[in-house]
């Protein structure tokens, strides 16, 4: 039709991979790149929770509270 104006685009379109709640998505499936940070804050976490001594309870609690809500 004559004058119609076409509608900015609501989708973003791009070839490089995008973050989106701190998950990538994009060419090449970035199992990598997700992962990687979530094993360095792991690692990090782990490395200043169980060099104290600690039982196996106290452990197992850390790991609930702290540990594995970083890797969901």
């Amino acid at each position: 039709m004559p004058g119609e104006v076409a509608l900015p685009s609501l989708y973003l379109s791009t070839d490089e991979p995008i973050c989106i709640l701190r998950v990538w998505f994009g060419p090449g499936l970035n199992l990598e790149r997700n992962w990687s940070e979530v094993l360095n804050k792991v690692k990090a976490q782990m490395g200043t929770w169980f060099q104290m001594w600690l039982t196996l309870k106290c452990k197992a609690k850390v790991f609930a509270v702290y540990i594995f809500p970083l890797i969901l």
